[in-house]
């Protein structure tokens, strides 16, 4: 493999973390074990940081650039999300309604019409129509439970590992 820093994170094709890697899992690892490794990143993903630290968590997780010194190193996002009313931009609902009398009563003694939207195809009876109308309550209800929804991007997982032992120490500007 090439030549590489400690510390080091990549993406890999295989099921297993290669030699002088370990998965970005947050497996917390003992400083004796991985000094140079600590020396680069600390305990900013977990441990004591006295006798142990823990490697990046990036399962389930996307990586992305820092837009600023303290947004590094902090969840962010979500895998769900709950939308409430503030959420949802304001629209309407048109319906579209002829209060007469129907002037074709095929087929049979119904007259076809099409929703405005959607193409499905319903009947009107022969009847005229009073006013006010009266709509029914599952037409004019409130749906949805309240429940999130899935919010992610399409994805492939792969594995994350870090590079923990034999690498170079990466050089400070």
């Amino acid at each position: 493999m090439d030549e590489y820093y400690i510390g080091e994170v990549r993406i890999f094709a295989c099921n297993y973390a290669p030699n002088g890697w370990a998965f970005c899992d947050g497996s917390i690892l003992q400083i004796r074990s991985f000094p140079t490794l600590f020396a680069v990143i600390g305990n900013l993903y977990g441990g004591d940081g006295k006798l142990t630290f823990a490697v990046p968590d990036l399962r389930g997780q996307i990586v992305q650039g820092m837009t600023a010194p303290t947004d590094m190193y902090k969840r962010q996002g979500s895998e769900t999300v709950t939308l409430d009313d503030t959420q949802v931009p304001m629209h309407t609902h048109t319906a579209y309604v002829n209060g007469g009398r129907p002037s074709s009563l095929t087929p049979g003694d119904r007259l076809p019409m099409r929703f405005f939207a959607g193409g499905n195809n319903t009947y009107l009876e022969d009847t005229a129509l009073q006013s006010p109308v009266s709509l029914s309550p599952q037409a004019i209800s409130v749906v949805g439970n309240g429940g999130s929804h899935n919010n992610m991007q399409p994805f492939l997982p792969m594995n994350f590992c870090i590079a923990v032992q034999y690498g170079e120490f990466p050089p400070r500007p």
